[in-house]
C-alpha cells in the first residue's frame, strides 16, 4: 500500500481555502495528522458535495373541452353490392340449339328470346298429339251415340239395363281418353313453345354458356345468367349490438342509407363499423366518393353466431347501370339525431380490454382515467353517452407515456386542429 504524509493532505486543503499559501511546516506525527483530517474531512471538496440536477418539468399535453351539440347519428359499415334478382337461364325442354339471339354482356328485356332450339321434332309431336285427340274424340262420339240409342230401349225393357250400363261405362272411358289426348297435345305444344328460350327478367346478360349446335338437356344445361341492375341491392353486416337501434328507428320511418364507393377500387373493410358524420357533411367519407341514396328494406331473421352480426340490405335506383353487383362499398345508415350530445375527438377515445377510456384533467391539472359509454361517431368526434360532462377537459395528445395521477402542463387547442396533434 502506498504511504502518504499527513502534511500532503493539509496542503491540499489549504490550496482550496481562501488564505495565503501555507508556510513551511514541520512534519506532524502520523497520529496527530489523522486527528486533524478527521475534523476537516467534511469540508474537503468531494463529488457528493456538487449540486444535484433540478427535477424535470411536468409533461405538456393538449386538451379540448367536452362539447355539447345536436348531431345526426349514423353508422358506417363495409358492404357489397348485390343483384336483387340473379337468374340462371336453363332450357325446359331438350334439343339442339339452332341460334343464339342475344349479345353477351348487354341488356335484355323480360320475355326477349335468347335462344331458339331445333323445333322439328317438337312440331311432329304436336301433330301426333292432335291426331290422338281426334281419335279419342271419335271414340267418345260413338260411345255417346250408343248410349243415346240404347237408353229408350232399356226404359221400355226392350234392351237390358246391364247392356246400357256397359255402354255408359264405355262412354265415360272415351271421355277420359279425350281428356288424356288433350293433355298430351297441350304438353307437346308447351314443349314446342319452350324451344324459344326467353329471358325471365329484364337485366344484363352474362357470358353465354352454350351456343348454336350444342345439345341441351331439359332442366339441366345452363345457358346464361341474367342479373337485374335496377334497382340494385347493398348488403352489409352490422354487429348484433346495433340491431335494436336499427329496428327502433326503422319502426318510425324508413332508414335512409348512403352508398359510397372507394376512389381507388379498394375499401377498408377493417375500419370500425360504428362510425358516422354530421348531417351537413353526410355525403363525404375519406377515401370514398358518394354514389347514391337508398332505403333499408331488409333485416335478416337471425344473427350469425360466428361473427355476431346480422345481414341487412338496402336498395338503390340504378337506371344508368353505373353500379354493378359484386362491387365493394361502404354503407352509411342515417339512424336519427341526438340533441345535446356530448362530443369528444375520436382520437381521444382509448380502448383497453373491451373498455373505452378518456384521459381527463382534474382541477389540479392531474391526469384521470375515465371509463365512458360510447354512442355513435359524428364526423371526427365521438358521441359519449355516459362518463363525462360538458366543459370538462379531455386530453387529445399522445397518452402512451402518461399514467393516472400524473401532474401535467396542459394547453388548450382548437378541436379542428386536434386531428393533427401527434
Amino acid at each position: 500500500m502506498r504511504s502518504f504524509s499527513p502534511l500532503t493532505f493539509l496542503r491540499a486543503f489549504w490550496a482550496h481555502a481562501p488564505h495565503a499559501p501555507l508556510p513551511p511546516l514541520a512534519p506532524l506525527p502520523a497520529k496527530t495528522a489523522c486527528v486533524v483530517l478527521a475534523c476537516l474531512g467534511p469540508n474537503l471538496p468531494t463529488a457528493a458535495a456538487q449540486e444535484q440536477p433540478a427535477a424535470p418539468p411536468p409533461p405538456s399535453v393538449a386538451f379540448v373541452e367536452v362539447a355539447s351539440a345536436a348531431v345526426a347519428v349514423v353508422r358506417d359499415y363495409p358492404a357489397r353490392l348485390v343483384a336483387l334478382q340473379d337468374v340462371e337461364v336453363r332450357a325446359q325442354t331438350g334439343g339442339i340449339i339452332a341460334a343464339r339471339l342475344f349479345q353477351e354482356g348487354t341488356a335484355v328485356e323480360a320475355g326477349e328470346t335468347l335462344y331458339e332450339l331445333d323445333a322439328e321434332a317438337h312440331e311432329i309431336a304436336v301433330f301426333e298429339a292432335r291426331a290422338g285427340l281426334a281419335s279419342a274424340q271419335s271414340v267418345l262420339d260413338f260411345a255417346e251415340a250408343e248410349v243415346a240409342r240404347f237408353a229408350p230401349l232399356a226404359a221400355h225393357d226392350i234392351a237390358s239395363r246391364r247392356q246400357l250400363q256397359q255402354l255408359e261405362q264405355q262412354r265415360d272411358a272415351a271421355a277420359a281418353g279425350v281428356q288424356e289426348a288433350q293433355a298430351r297435345l297441350a304438353a307437346a305444344q308447351l314443349d314446342l313453345h319452350r324451344t324459344r328460350i326467353r329471358a325471365p327478367i329484364g337485366g344484363h346478360a352474362g357470358l353465354a354458356q352454350a351456343d348454336a349446335g350444342a345439345l341441351v338437356v331439359a332442366n339441366q344445361t345452363l345457358l346464361v345468367s341474367i342479373v337485374q341492375r335496377s334497382p340494385i341491392g347493398l348488403q352489409f353486416h352490422p354487429p348484433a349490438r346495433d340491431l335494436p337501434l336499427l329496428e327502433r328507428y326503422r319502426a318510425d320511418a324508413p332508414l335512409q342509407v348512403s352508398l359510397f364507393l372507394p376512389h381507388d377500387g379498394t375499401t377498408n373493410g377493417n375500419e370500425n363499423s360504428d362510425t358516422g358524420t354530421p348531417a351537413e357533411s353526410s355525403e363525404s367519407m375519406p377515401g370514398h366518393g358518394f354514389a347514391a341514396v337508398g332505403v333499408l328494406d331488409f333485416i335478416d331473421n337471425r344473427i350469425a353466431p360466428a361473427t355476431d352480426s346480422i345481414l341487412v340490405r338496402a336498395s338503390f335506383d340504378n337506371e344508368d347501370g353505373s353500379l354493378r353487383p359484386g362491387q365493394f362499398a361502404r354503407a352509411r345508415v342515417h339512424i336519427g339525431s341526438r340533441a345535446d350530445a356530448l362530443l369528444v375527438p375520436r382520437k381521444a377515445v382509448q380502448q383497453r380490454q373491451g373498455e373505452y377510456l378518456l384521459y381527463m384533467l382534474d382541477d389540479q391539472d392531474r391526469l384521470e382515467e375515465r371509463r365512458v359509454a360510447l354512442g355513435g361517431i359524428s364526423g371526427l368526434r365521438r358521441i359519449i353517452l355516459d362518463g363525462v360532462a360538458a366543459g370538462e377537459r379531455v386530453i387529445v395528445s399522445d397518452v402512451s407515456f402518461l399514467r393516472a395521477g400524473m401532474q401535467v402542463a396542459p394547453h388548450p387547442v382548437l378541436e379542428a386542429d386536434s386531428s393533427t396533434i401527434p
